[in-house]
């Protein structure tokens, strides 16, 4: 059998294959995470206004023109 196929039986087997993991791999992925974590919270608590220039008069919540409520 090969060495892929075997189960690890004790927990050294285990700490033996985490220990082979370079640990810049382990930085680069808890700053990864932390960023998503924190685009979430933005996004969850942040709002933005919308300003919007128009020439008009804002009716019963509908924006129409002044021109097509008084004529010309």
């Amino acid at each position: 059998m090969s060495k892929k196929n075997q189960s690890i039986n004790n927990p050294d087997e285990l700490n033996k294959i985490l220990q082979k993991t370079n640990p810049l791999v382990w930085i680069v992925l808890g700053i990864v995470l932390l960023l998503l974590v924190a685009l979430f919270v933005w996004a969850s608590f942040t709002t933005l206004d919308v300003n919007v220039l128009v020439d008009g008069e804002l009716i019963e919540k509908q924006i129409r023109p002044i021109e097509f409520l008084y004529g010309k």
